[in-house]
C-alpha cells in the first residue's frame, strides 16, 4: 500500500527521533516519520500508485515538482551527512519507508499540472488496469488539503498497511467516497473515445479515395 502523508518542516524537527540507535536503517528512520505524520494529518492511501510510479509511468512532469526527503530532513535540523543516506526515490517493491516529497510551495504547481494533463493520465490509469477514478480523484484530494493547510505532500510504501490505526484521518481511494461533483467530472473526463460508426467511417473512406477513380482508362481501353 503507498500512501501520502502532509508535512511540513515544523513536522519534521517534532518528529525525527533524537535517539535513532534503535533504527537499523534509513528506511526505519523514513518509514517511523510518515507513520508519525499519519497521527498528526490525514493519510491518502493508495494501493496501486506512489509519486515515484506516477513520475515512471503515467506523467514524468511530476518529476519537476519532486525533491528528495534530505533536503527536508536537513532543514529539520539532521546532520547533512546522515541525511545523505536516505534514498531518493521510493522502492516499490522494498522495505516500508518514505520517500520523495513536494514541498508546499509547489502543491498549487502539482495540481495545476495534473488537471492539464487530465485525460492522458486518466487514459493511462486505465489502460495500466488501475480505476482512473478512484486514483486521480484521490490525489487531488491530497492536494487540496496540503494546500489548504499550508503543508507539502510525503509519500511512502508499506506504512499504512492493513490493520494499521493512525490517529488521523485515513482516506482511502476509492471513488463511492468521492465527493459527487468531482467523480462526476472525472467519469465524463476518463470515458474512452467513441469508436465512429458505420456511416461515420464509409463517409472517411470516401473522403480519402483517390482523385482520379474511376480511370479514364482501363488496361488502355477507354471506358467510352
Amino acid at each position: 500500500m503507498y500512501s501520502l502523508h502532509l508535512v511540513t518542516v515544523a513536522d519534521v524537527v517534532d518528529l525525527v527521533p533524537t535517539d535513532r540507535s534503535s533504527l537499523s536503517s534509513p528506511n526505519q528512520l523514513t518509514a517511523q516519520i510518515a507513520r508519525n505524520l499519519a497521527d498528526r494529518h490525514p493519510s491518502f492511501v493508495f494501493e496501486d500508485v506512489s509519486l515515484t510510479a506516477w513520475e515512471a509511468q503515467i506523467e514524468r512532469g511530476i518529476g519537476m515538482m519532486l525533491r528528495p526527503l534530505s533536503r527536508l530532513l536537513v532543514e529539520a535540523g539532521m546532520d547533512r551527512e546522515q541525511a545523505r543516506s536516505v534514498p531518493v526515490r521510493l522502492d516499490l517493491h522494498g522495505e516500508p519507508m518514505g520517500g520523495s516529497w513536494i514541498p508546499a510551495s509547489l502543491i498549487s504547481q502539482a495540481e495545476d499540472l495534473i488537471e492539464s494533463r487530465l485525460e492522458r493520465q486518466l487514459a493511462r490509469l486505465r489502460e495500466a488496469e488501475i480505476d482512473p477514478v478512484a486514483t486521480v480523484g484521490t490525489l487531488l484530494l491530497a492536494f487540496a488539503a496540503a494546500r489548504e493547510a499550508g503543508a507539502g505532500l510525503l509519500e511512502a510504501n508499506g506504512v499504512m498497511v492493513p490493520g494499521a490505526e493512525p490517529r488521523g484521518p485515513l482516506i482511502i481511494a476509492n471513488r463511492k467516497s468521492l465527493p459527487a461533483d468531482l467523480r462526476k467530472r472525472l467519469e465524463e473526463a476518463a470515458k474512452p473515445p467513441k469508436r465512429p460508426g458505420l456511416m461515420a467511417r464509409l463517409v472517411g473512406r470516401r473522403a480519402n479515395a483517390r482523385l482520379d477513380w474511376p480511370p479514364s482508362k482501363l488496361d488502355g481501353i477507354d471506358p467510352d
